[in-house]
């Protein structure tokens, strides 16, 4: 039997660098000259497990924009 895990990273992997760069940017843009709010995002990101909306929004994305 497949994990859960396994079926998501999968699922995901045609969008994998893209969700990589936007996961990079909100990092520069929460964090961006406050310490505090840098440390709670690289917290919150390290933490795993947010990327699956933002994934199913990539992949919806890339089906339906020939450009993507």
């Amino acid at each position: 039997m497949r994990s859960i895990m396994n079926t998501v990273t999968e699922l995901l992997q045609p969008v994998e660098n893209d969700l990589d760069d936007l996961i990079l940017e909100l990092k520069k843009l929460i964090g961006a000259g406050h310490p505090i709010l840098q440390a709670a995002a690289e917290h919150l990101f390290s933490a795993g497990g947010k990327r699956l909306r933002p994934g199913i929004v990539l992949l919806i994305s890339k089906a339906i924009s020939p450009d993507f």
